[in-house]
């Protein structure tokens, strides 16, 4: 099975001050070398030869993992500090959600059909009757709640390999209201849930097609 995977946890508000933030807290202080740029409010960190990432905007943090697992300890144990850090400003900072991301790439080999062909069968011939365009390739979005998370899954052929490979996306949302604990957020249970949601869901794609 040849796939590549990227996990990542957001933060999503308004105005997350770079200065707040120390790099080298991150991901045990890894960081590569000539990895960091900060431009302005705009900060990209890298560490471990890209492996992870820390990323801050004005309206939002980024943690991300590049590899085989789904939402590691160490890419979580990063959020937790990161959350840490914004509770005890949250008077000065706002934050309106958290998520958990992790987007999928099967290549041909594995799913045995391109990506836009998987793509195609997941779509009602009828809406494509409707729709009466020419072309081959579908997007399939799928929305629905589970507990305290919002999923979106997203099914489309990957742009980048012509849509030979299928890339799979899944958003799962948590809304912060103003006084909550941060790390309420970063419950085992709920990242479990998600990785467990992930893992599942992957099997399917392989029922489906094998």
């Amino acid at each position: 099975m040849a796939i590549t995977r990227i996990s990542s946890l957001v933060f999503v508000g308004g105005q997350f001050p770079l200065e707040m933030f120390e790099e080298r807290d991150l991901f045990d202080g890894k960081l590569d070398r000539g990895g960091q740029v900060k431009i302005g409010p705009i900060g990209q960190f890298s560490y471990l030869s890209g492996t992870y990432r820390f990323e801050i905007t004005p309206p939002r943090i980024d943690l991300k993992y590049n590899g085989d697992s789904v939402m590691p300890e160490t890419l979580v144990n990063s959020a937790r500090v990161i959350a840490r850090i914004i509770q005890q400003a949250r008077g000065a900072v706002l934050v309106s959600g958290f998520g958990m991301n992790c987007d999928t790439v099967f290549d041909r080999a594995s799913t045995g059909v391109s990506g836009a062909e998987f793509c195609s069968r997941l779509v009602n011939r009828r809406l494509t009757e409707l729709a009466r365009g020419t072309s081959t390739e579908s997007t399939v979005k799928v929305r629905f709640s589970n507990a305290a998370i919002r999923y979106e899954v997203r099914f489309e052929p990957q742009a980048e390999s012509r849509g030979e490979n299928l890339l799979v996306a899944v958003n799962g949302h948590q809304a912060v209201s103003s006084d909550e604990d941060l790390q309420h957020k970063l419950q085992l249970d709920r990242l479990q849930a998600f990785r467990d949601y992930v893992k599942a869901l992957e099997q399917r794609i392989f029922e489906v097609e094998g």
